[in-house]
């Protein structure tokens, strides 16, 4: 499978990390890529203008998800209802169905959404219902589960090894890696030109 990941140059934090599997389709397609943590702008609200026919309105909730450095932070947008009204568990399931689920519902049953937590299961962890926290704000649920000790200490190692890495940010929101001597702005552009 394919993993992409994208960090913030200057403040290390992780903007969009999505996966596709390498088996591709029947017909020899490959397989769409799935949205893990942060927005793909090709799909803002799971809508892409180049084969969706249809769009969903835009009061319709819509679940993204960030991580920061202590924990794992979940956002439900365009929820109207007070914060009494939400209830936040975990479900547990087996690791082969996927690992453990966020469950969000509300008491007036107007909301049920169960969220996976991939990377905890690629981990081998379960979620425990004492680590999550939840709030609301503006329209939005903001749901935060803390991470482990194990997980905080994995990514202080790949944080350390993507330190040793050189690159600067330019001013068109593209980097350049002195290291290999690319300039990515360039190389779009002469894709463009072509």
């Amino acid at each position: 499978s394919q993993v992409h990941e994208e960090y913030d140059v200057i403040t290390d934090e992780l903007l969009l990390r999505k996966y596709r599997r390498a088996a591709a389709t029947a017909l020899g397609a490959e397989c769409p890529w799935v949205v893990e943590v942060g927005v793909d702008e090709g799909t803002i609200g799971g809508f892409r203008e180049d084969r969706d026919l249809i769009r969903e309105r835009n009061d319709q909730p819509i679940l993204s998800r960030a991580d920061e450095k202590d924990s794992i932070v979940l956002r439900v947008r365009n929820l109207p209802y007070d914060v009494s009204n939400y209830l936040v568990s975990i479900e547990e399931r087996v690791p082969q169905e996927g690992g453990d689920q966020v469950v969000v519902r509300t008491v007036n049953k107007k909301y049920f959404k169960k969220i996976p937590v991939p990377d905890m299961a690629r981990y081998g962890l379960r979620l425990s219902n004492n680590q999550i926290t939840f709030e609301h704000k503006y329209n939005t649920l903001i749901i935060r589960y803390k991470k482990p000790l194990s997980v905080l200490a994995l990514e202080g190692q790949q944080r350390k090894e993507r330190s040793s890495m050189s690159a600067k940010r330019l001013k068109d929101g593209s980097f350049e890696d002195p290291s290999r001597g690319v300039n990515e702005a360039a190389k779009q552009q002469e894709c463009k030109q072509q």
